[in-house]
Formats: structure tokens, C-alpha cells, sequence
């Protein structure tokens, strides 16, 4: 008996610290969220302050996190990131009036954020249908797709949604006043308010002959902040005469919104 008392004492006793032990590793456990953070600040009505806008993955909810507010990370603007962070309920708010302590673990990815291309177009004709299939059918942006450019704006690469290069080249930029928009930009007009327009020539090299795309790049100011957007517009009204006579076409223009992450 006395041995059996002494075993299940000590049995016990095993169990008793095992628990211990695994309440303390559970307390130890750290709170970590993956976030995706935005390549660009967005303004804070109240206050009115700029931070970042973070989406916490799995259950997709907005945080809105000043900038230095995350210990360790320094935030760029213009790229995409991927964090790993912990996150920690304050018992006592700090003075800024936060509740949550972050901090960073790893930086998961980070990269130069593409501006994403939304395609659309506007086709004025009577067999309209004939066009619109052909505008669909010989499109060369795959849905995701966006253009990422250097820091000094002299050239550009198009990714597809996983950053993977499609095409690469350079660009000009004409100065000077512009002339008067074609009429066809009309049909689709840009939902901003106008800024400004220039002629944007995109130079690209397929095989060994060099290929050469020419928009008006029509600058908006996005409302309620201090950004600006790219609109890509083509005129190709003429074109569409050519190649369809006998379809009625009066205008035909395809516009490319460019924007991060198409806010």
C-alpha cells in the first residue's frame, strides 16, 4: 500500500506541475496578427492625420495604425507589405489615447506596389456589339495586372497579380500645353475632378522590333484627399472606321484607371 500511496502522490504532484506549466507557457503566448499594409497613407477625419490602413488576413478587418505606430517597422510609402505583428492590449492607454501595443516580428514580403489597371471602354456605333467583342478579344492587360515605376519615373514594368514581369520599357513625357482632348473621351469621362493632361509615349521592345504606345495621361484629384490618379485614355475612333466600315462607329476610346490597390 505504502508503495501505491507514494506512486500516486507522486503522480500527482507530476500533474500538478505539468499544469503550472502549461498555464505559464499559455500566458507566454503571443497575440500575432498578419496584416497587409496599404502603399499609401490615407487621411483620418478626426483627427486629420494620415495613417496606414492595415488588413488584418482571415477575417479581413480594417485597422488604421499611425505610421511609426508599429515598433520596429519603418514604413515606406509606395510599397506593399506584409507583416507579422504582435499585438498587445494596454491595461493603461498611453497618453496618444492607444489601447493596443504593436510590435513588429517579421516583415512576411514587401515590394514595390504596382499601379493596378481597371480596363474600360465606350463605344459609340451602330453594330456596337462588333466592337466591343473585338475590344475584349485583343485587351494585352490579364485581370490584377499593374504598372510598377522606378523612382525616377523613367521607366515601367508590367506585373501581373502575383508581381511576376510581363513587360518592361521606358516612357516619355511630353511638357508644354496639351491640345484639346479628342471627343470620344466624352463617352467615358473620368469620375474626378481634372487636374491636368500630357501625352505619355510607352516604348517596349517585343522580339527585336521596338513597339511604341502613346496615351493622354489625364491627372485627377481624388476626392477628400491630397492624392492624385492616372487615367490612361485612348482615341481609337478612327481605327475602329478603318477596320469595321460598314459598323456605324462615331467614337470608340479605352481608358486604363490607375490606382493602388483600385481605391
Amino acid at each position: 500500500m505504502r508503495v501505491k500511496e507514494r506512486l500516486g502522490i507522486m503522480l500527482l504532484f507530476l500533474y500538478a506541475f505539468c499544469f503550472i506549466s502549461c498555464n505559464k507557457d499559455d500566458d507566454n503566448v503571443e497575440n500575432i496578427a498578419v496584416m497587409s499594409v496599404s502603399p499609401e497613407l490615407v487621411w483620418m477625419r478626426d483627427p486629420r492625420v494620415q495613417v496606414m490602413e492595415c488588413i488584418i488576413e482571415g477575417d479581413n478587418e480594417k485597422l488604421y495604425i499611425a505610421p511609426d505606430q508599429i515598433e520596429g517597422f519603418e514604413y515606406n510609402k509606395g510599397y506593399d507589405y506584409k507583416l507579422k505583428v504582435k499585438v498587445t492590449p494596454l491595461e493603461n492607454p498611453s497618453t496618444d489615447g492607444s489601447t493596443v501595443r504593436y510590435e513588429l516580428r517579421e516583415i512576411i514580403f514587401q515590394h514595390k506596389a504596382p499601379f493596378k489597371i481597371q480596363l474600360t471602354y465606350a463605344v459609340d456605333a451602330e453594330l456596337k456589339s462588333i466592337i466591343e467583342d473585338d475590344l475584349r478579344n485583343t485587351s494585352s492587360h490579364l485581370v490584377g495586372s499593374g504598372y510598377v515605376f522606378n523612382e525616377e519615373l523613367s521607366t515601367w514594368t508590367l506585373v501581373d497579380a502575383d508581381y511576376t514581369p510581363l513587360l518592361s520599357g521606358m516612357y516619355q513625357r511630353e511638357n508644354g500645353p496639351q491640345a484639346e482632348l479628342p471627343a470620344s473621351y466624352k463617352l467615358l469621362p473620368p469620375n474626378e475632378q481634372i487636374v491636368t493632361h500630357v501625352k505619355w509615349t510607352f516604348i517596349f521592345l517585343s522580339g527585336s522590333e521596338q513597339m511604341i504606345r502613346q496615351y493622354d495621361a489625364i491627372i485627377t484629384q481624388i476626392a477628400g484627399s491630397s492624392f492624385s490618379r492616372l487615367w490612361f485614355y485612348e482615341d481609337l475612333t478612327e481605327y475602329y472606321k478603318t477596320k469595321y466600315p460598314d459598323a456605324g462607329v462615331k467614337g470608340v476610346v479605352r481608358v486604363q484607371r490607375l490606382s493602388y490597390n483600385n481605391r
